[in-house]
């Protein structure tokens, strides 16, 4: 994977006089900036608000902040064509993060990927509930994080037909850990 590094040249645009740390929380907390990031590398791309806002049904004003948020994330770049993508792929830094922040941006994404389910959209999902144990837990999330992981190193080279978002949530629901296994 590509590894972000802070651009050398600060440009504030729509996103102001945000610093690196505000924009990177923007990105984070926003399948729309992050959207607009994977949609770069569509072979049909136009590097522009309008064509994006009308591809992705969202304001000409939130296309426009996106791409200049990129921009000062060092994402991609502004071209006589319009805006390019520098790094396909970012690492988030999520060793950074306070658990409960990770959460909290997790939470905000999901449901703004679950606001975009429609009988007409290519979806998919699937719902799990399950007594089991947290070594299998842990070892089901590995494999679901590697496919993840695999789908994206495959899609690079691959022909596009859409733009596919993905969130996964595990958790153990019991409400205390104590409850079962003989420690009451």
């Amino acid at each position: 994977m590509l590894e972000n590094t802070r651009p050398t040249n600060k440009r504030t645009h729509l996103v102001g006089d945000s610093s690196y740390a505000e924009t990177l929380k923007n990105f984070l907390g926003n399948y729309i900036w992050r959207a607009v990031h994977a949609l770069m590398d569509h072979q049909d791309f136009e590097a522009s608000p309008i064509w994006i806002s009308k591809q992705m049904k969202i304001t000409i004003e939130e296309a426009a902040e996106s791409l200049d948020g990129l921009v000062m994330l060092g994402l991609a770049e502004r071209t006589a064509k319009g805006f390019e993508a520098k790094k396909l792929q970012f690492l988030i830094p999520e060793q950074e993060m306070e658990m409960e922040t990770r959460m909290e941006r997790h939470c905000i994404f999901s449901e703004q990927i679950l606001n975009r389910l429609a009988p007409e959209k290519r979806a998919r999902f699937k719902q799990v509930v399950a007594a089991s144990n947290a070594s299998l837990f842990k070892e089901f999330t590995d494999k679901v994080n590697a496919a993840a992981t695999e789908f994206i190193e495959k899609s690079i080279g691959a022909r596009k037909d859409g733009l596919y978002c993905f969130t996964s949530t595990g958790v153990d629901i019991l409400e205390s850990q104590n409850l079962i296994g003989g420690n009451q």
